[in-house]
């Protein structure tokens, strides 16, 4: 598994060039001013993917996935606000 993300698996999101496309804050659709989603978690996979969205969804969270093509492949970044 490559999921990088604290919450995820207590790894700090490495500082690479295919992480380099995630930004560290995102500013969604309809969020207010000075509002961001901030970058949780990262993944590989579209398992790994799911496997952030079930551990990162508490009810009270909004989440949004971010993919994001590389020379490796496509990685998914999880947002939260």
């Amino acid at each position: 598994m490559a999921i990088y993300g604290l919450n995820f698996n207590g790894t700090h999101i490495p500082d690479g060039p295919a992480f380099r496309k995630f930004p560290k804050q995102i500013k969604l659709p309809g969020m207010g001013r000075g509002e961001y989603a901030r970058l949780q978690g990262i993944g590989q996979s579209t398992e790994e993917r799911d496997l952030m969205l079930i551990q990162a969804n508490n009810g009270h969270r909004n989440l949004h996935v971010e993919p994001r093509q590389t020379a490796g492949g496509i990685w998914y970044g999880v947002y939260v606000s």
